[in-house]
C-alpha cells in the first residue's frame, strides 16, 4: 500500500494533491492527423452502411442487382468531407453535397436478393474502408507545402459525419417505407400470385424515424461546427453528441425489443403452424420471415449508437487522475454538461422501464434487463463498484433464470463465452474498484491507493471493452444475415429481452467505465501491455470456442438460420473498428 497523499511528490503539498496528468500519447504515423476515437467511430459508421446493405428486403425482380446508389452516396460523402475548392465557399460546397447525399439516400432502393445484398455489402465495406484510409494518409506530409494538420483532422471528422448522416438517412427511408413494403409484398406459386403475409408495426416505424433523424442531426451538428472542430478536434461537440448517443441507443433498444416481441403474433410464420422445411419447400415462408425481420431491423441503428458513443469520448474528455475522479472538481462547464447528460440518461431510463413493463411476460427477464440497463447510468453518476454489482447481478439473474445455473452456459455459442467472461470481469472489477474507493475516498480512509490494484483495474476494463465492442457489432451480423429459416422459442417476448441482455447492453456499460474511470489513462501502464490485453482476450476466447466445437464435433450454430457469406462480411465490418480501437485508443 502506498502512503497517503501527496503522491509522487516529496515536497509538502495540500491534501489530495494529484500528480499531473500524463501527456497525450503519441499516435502512429498512420493516424497522426486524426483522433483515434474518430477513426474508430468512422469505421463503425461504415459498418452501419454495410448492415443497411445486408438488411435489404426480398425482391421479385428477375434481374437481381444492387439498386441502392451506393457509389453515388460514397462519392458524395467524400465531397462533403473534402477541403473546399475556395475557402469562402465551404458552406455552399458542403451544403450542396449534403443535400445531394440525402437525395441519394432516399432515392436508392432497399431491395435485393441474397447475391445482390452480398455484392452491395462487400462493395460498401471495401470502398468505405478505402475512403477512410485515403482521408487518413493522403495529402501533403509535415514539412511539405500545403500541409495543414488541423485541416486534415477536420476532414476526417467531417467524413465520419457524412457516413453517419447517410446511414441515418437510410434508416429514416426504410422506416418511412416500412408499411408500404408490407402492403406491396406478394407471394407467388407457379402462375398464381397473391398478397403476401406480413405485418407492419407503427411503434417500430416511428422509433426508427426518430433514431435515424437524430443520426442526421448529429451529423449536421458536427458539420456546422467546422471552425471549433478545426481548432480543437471533436471535443467541442462531444457533450451534445454523447447526449444524442443515449437517445439513439434508447431508440435501438425499443426497436429491438418491440420487433422480436411481435413475433408471437405471427403464428403462420414463427409458430407451430409455420412451414417446416428448406427454402425449396417453404420459399414463400422464407421470404415472409425475411421481410419482417429486415423491415424492422435495428442493426444499423445499433451501429450508429456504438459509433456515436466512441466519437463522444476524445482523449481530452476522459478522466486521467484519481483526484479528478474521486473529488470531482467544480468546473461550471463540466457541471452543466453533466447535468444535461444526467437528464438525458434519466429520460432513457424511464423509457426502458416502460418498454420492459409493456413487453415482459415474466418477472425474471424484466429484472435482469433493468439491472443491466441501470448499471450504465450508475457507472457514470454513481460509484463504479455499485454499477458493477448491478451489472453482475443482472448477468447472474440471466444465467440462473435462463441457463439453469451460473454454470449453465452453452459453450458451442461464442456469445456464451463472451457473456461468461463479462460476468467474471465485472465481478472482479466490483472488488477492485470498491477497494480503491474504500482506501481513497471513504469515511474509513482518505488519500490512500494501491498502484498495482489500479493497474489491474485498468487491464480488466480494457479487456471488458474489447470483448463487448466486438460482441455488440459482430452480433449484428446474425440479425442482418438472417435468411428466413424457421426459428422457434417458448416466448418471443422473453427472447427479445434475452437478446438485448446478451448482445447489446454490455458495450455501453463498458464504455461508461472506460470513459469515467482514470486507471486506463494514468500513464503507469505500457501501451504494449494494454494492446496485448485488448487483442489477446477476445482471440483467446474465440480459440477456446473453436476448440470446443472441434472437441464436440459440432457445427458452427450461427449458420443454421443465416447466410454464411453475409455473416462473414458483417463480422469483417466489426473487425476494423475493433482493431483500430485497440491500436489508437489504448
Amino acid at each position: 500500500m502506498e502512503p497517503p497523499l501527496p503522491e509522487q511528490d516529496p515536497a509538502p503539498a495540500p491534501p489530495l494533491v494529484e500528480e499531473a496528468p500524463p501527456k497525450l500519447v503519441e499516435k502512429s504515423d498512420l493516424f497522426e492527423i486524426a483522433e483515434g476515437n474518430v477513426i474508430s467511430a468512422g469505421a463503425v459508421f461504415v459498418a452501419s452502411i454495410v448492415l443497411d446493405a445486408l438488411t435489404a428486403l426480398p425482391t421479385t425482380i428477375v434481374v437481381d442487382v444492387p439498386t441502392s446508389m451506393r457509389t453515388t452516396a460514397l462519392v458524395l460523402a467524400a465531397l462533403v468531407a473534402a477541403p473546399p475548392v475556395e475557402a469562402d465557399f465551404l458552406f455552399e460546397q458542403r451544403g450542396l453535397a449534403c443535400l445531394l447525399l440525402l437525395g441519394a439516400a432516399f432515392y436508392g432502393l432497399h431491395n435485393g436478393g441474397v447475391n445482390a445484398r452480398i455484392a452491395d455489402a462487400l462493395y460498401s465495406l471495401l470502398c468505405g474502408w478505402a475512403v477512410l484510409l485515403i482521408f487518413g494518409i493522403s495529402g501533403p506530409k509535415p514539412g511539405e507545402r500545403g500541409h495543414d494538420a488541423k485541416g486534415k483532422r477536420e476532414n476526417v471528422i467531417a467524413l465520419s459525419a457524412a457516413f453517419l448522416g447517410y446511414a441515418g438517412a437510410r434508416i429514416v427511408r426504410s422506416a418511412l417505407y416500412h408499411p408500404g413494403e408490407v402492403t406491396g409484398f406478394t407471394a407467388s406459386y407457379e402462375d398464381i400470385e397473391a398478397r403476401g403475409y406480413g405485418m407492419a408495426d407503427d411503434l417500430v416505424a416511428s422509433v426508427l424515424v426518430f433514431g435515424g433523424t437524430l443520426c442526421v442531426c448529429a451529423a449536421g451538428i458536427i458539420l456546422l461546427n467546422h471552425d471549433a472542430i478545426y481548432e480543437h478536434g471533436c471535443e467541442p461537440v462531444a457533450t451534445i453528441i454523447a447526449q444524442l448517443s443515449v437517445l439513439i441507443f434508447s431508440a435501438a433498444f425499443v426497436v429491438q425489443v418491440a420487433c422480436f416481441a411481435r413475433l408471437d403474433e405471427l403464428e403462420a410464420l414463427f409458430g407451430e403452424s409455420a412451414c417446416v422445411g428448406d427454402i425449396d419447400v417453404c420459399k414463400n415462408s422464407f421470404r415472409a420471415r425475411r421481410l419482417y425481420t429486415a423491415n424492422s431491423s435495428p442493426a444499423a441503428l445499433w451501429a450508429c449508437a456504438v459509433g456515436l458513443t466512441i466519437f463522444a469520448f476524445p482523449y481530452d474528455r476522459r478522466c486521467r487522475t484519481r483526484r479528478d475522479y474521486f473529488v470531482h472538481p467544480e468546473d461550471p462547464d463540466e457541471r452543466e454538461a453533466a447535468t444535461g447528460s444526467g437528464n438525458v440518461a434519466l429520460a432513457a431510463s424511464v423509457v426502458a422501464v416502460v418498454v420492459v413493463y409493456a413487453y415482459a411476460d415474466s418477472l425474471w427477464p424484466a429484472l435482469e434487463l433493468l439491472l443491466l440497463f441501470f448499471s450504465i447510468p450508475a457507472a457514470w453518476y454513481s460509484s463504479t463498484w455499485i454499477a458493477c454489482v448491478l451489472h453482475a447481478a443482472g448477468m447472474l439473474v440471466y444465467t440462473v433464470g435462463r441457463l439453469g445455473g451460473p454454470f449453465g452456459f452453452d459453450l458451442t455459442f461464442l456469445t456464451h463465452w463472451y457473456v461468461a467472461a463479462t460476468l467474471l470481469l465485472t465481478l472482479v472489477l466490483g472488488v477492485t474498484t470498491f477497494i480503491s474507493w474504500l482506501l481513497y475516498a471513504s469515511c474509513c480512509s482518505q488519500g490512500r491507493y494501491i498502484l498495482w490494484l489500479e493497474n489491474t483495474t485498468a487491464l480488466l476494463i480494457v479487456a471488458l471493452v474489447s470483448i463487448q465492442l466486438f460482441l455488440t457489432i459482430a452480433s449484428l451480423a446474425i440479425i442482418s444475415g438472417y435468411d428466413g429459416s424457421i426459428m422457434t422459442t417458448v416466448s418471443w417476448r422473453s427472447a427479445s429481452l434475452r437478446w438485448v441482455t446478451q448482445h447489446s447492453l454490455g458495450f455501453f456499460f463498458a464504455a461508461a467505465l472506460v470513459g469515467g474511470r482514470f486507471e486506463c489513462h494514468n500513464g503507469h501502464i505500457a501501451k504494449w501491455l494494454l494492446r496485448l490485453v485488448w487483442f489477446a482476450v477476445p482471440i483467446l476466447l474465440s480459440a477456446c470456442w473453436a476448440f470446443t466445437l472441434f472437441a464436440r464435433a459440432s457445427f458452427i450454430p450461427y449458420g443454421t438460420t443465416g447466410d454464411v457469406t453475409s455473416i462473414v462480411i458483417a463480422t469483417l465490418a466489426a473487425l476494423l473498428p475493433w482493431g483500430i480501437a485497440g491500436v489508437v485508443m489504448c
